[in-house]
């Protein structure tokens, strides 16, 4: 299926307003992995496959509703005192899949989640090594709130190495657990430098690098490797890893703000879209960089041009100059005219302007473009007659 950010987005907001009323049939689903007959897969390709212009419904296949209905729950942060009586006996369960599944989902527990911490303990002892990486990925959502678990995360840090583990280590996802619960995880920190500084592999070294911030904002170590990594790591093309976790860290992060402007004037399309979030993330004004991310789109990259549109829309919906970045990729059928089209969809009532080249692509354009450019339509014509009717 074609991914659609803007409509996902949207369902997210429904479920978030339909609250904890829907949690009973996403627990449902989450937990309904029955894997469908081949049959049944072959007539929803073949249904999947006709016009979208046609209004028929989209069949997705109960296994992809058991992964999406985990997802979901995410967006409701059920509380604890709800959640975890219905999650219990998945929690018990002799079924391997059925327990990985309600650890996961542990972590989307949102008031009281201080309460799973004691199950996701438990987990981090399971012999399997998936439900105890599913258990260290569930503390990290939770947070704060699991400042129970530390001394438990403390001694998957000083166990040896599992040979048997799956490709992400344990040890380095603990220490970043440890990070997102923060400085209640002060005893971990000879431990996790000491990761952060045996490590090889520069982005999980990046990873490590944030651990440590989040602990102790005082880590001008790990900083300085970060603020390094962002001027003068090689391939360059990797720098945009740099730009995120530098967001992560927040306003602690701010000595990064120089070199993250100067991102901005550059030609590396990947640094450039990361540098947005991570100046947003550190609190700076928008009137500080937006000035500087305009110039871009008359830059004679195409990559950076279409980049910096989508980048300057998303911070002033309103603005003429990246509308016509966009709608020229639309009307030329250029290289970027899908991103074009979904980026303008997103933009809603602002993008009005763009209405011509989006229905001209509806009748000249190829089936693809064709559903995209409807979809754009509906959303900028749709929300521009609900903010009249108000």
């Amino acid at each position: 299926m074609t991914w659609d950010a803007s409509r996902r987005e949207e369902a997210a907001a429904a479920l978030r307003q339909v609250g904890t009323n829907a949690m009973p049939y996403l627990l449902e689903q989450a937990f309904d992995n029955r894997p469908s007959s081949g049959g049944r897969k072959d007539l929803s390709r073949l249904l999947n496959s006709l016009p979208r212009s046609w209004g028929l419904l989209t069949f997705v296949d109960p296994e992809i509703r058991s992964v999406e209905g985990a997802e979901a729950l995410k967006e409701i942060k059920p509380p604890a005192k709800q959640l975890l009586p219905l999650l219990e006996r998945h929690l018990k369960s002799t079924d391997r899949m059925e327990r990985r599944q309600a650890v996961y989902i542990l972590g989307s527990t949102g008031d009281g989640a201080e309460q799973a911490v004691t199950w996701l303990c438990a987990a981090l002892k399971s012999p399997d090594v998936w439900e105890q990486m599913l258990a260290v990925q569930s503390l990290g959502w939770i947070g704060p709130n699991a400042r129970a678990a530390v001394p438990t995360l403390i001694e998957v840090l000083k166990a040896p190495p599992n040979t048997n583990q799956p490709p992400m280590r344990l040890g380095p996802q603990a220490a970043v657990a440890l990070g997102r619960i923060g400085r209640a995880a002060a005893p971990a920190l000879p431990l996790v430098q000491g990761l952060f500084e045996h490590e090889t592999n520069w982005n999980l070294r990046c990873t490590l690098a944030v651990a440590l911030c989040h602990i102790d904002p005082g880590q001008t170590n790990a900083l300085a490797f970060l603020t390094n990594s962002l001027a003068s790591h090689e391939p360059a093309s990797d720098r945009w890893v740099a730009a995120s976790e530098l967001g992560d860290i927040g306003p602690d992060a701010k000595a990064a703000v120089p070199l993250l402007l100067a991102a901005l004037d550059g030609t590396n399309g990947m640094l450039f879209s990361q540098v947005l979030s991570a100046l947003k993330k550190m609190g700076v004004p928008t009137e500080t960089f937006l000035p500087r991310m305009k110039k871009q789109l008359r830059s004679e990259d195409e990559t950076t041009r279409v980049n910096a549109a989508a980048r300057v829309s998303e911070l002033d919906p309103a603005d003429h100059e990246a509308f016509e970045v966009l709608m020229d990729q639309i009307k030329r059928r250029a290289l970027f005219r899908d991103f074009a089209i979904e980026t303008l969809g997103r933009s809603g009532p602002p993008a009005a302007e763009a209405i011509p080249a989006l229905r001209d692509t509806v009748k000249h354009g190829s089936r693809q473009e064709r559903d995209a450019a409807r979809r754009a339509l509906q959303r900028i014509e749709s929300k521009a007659g609900e903010k009249q009717s108000h």
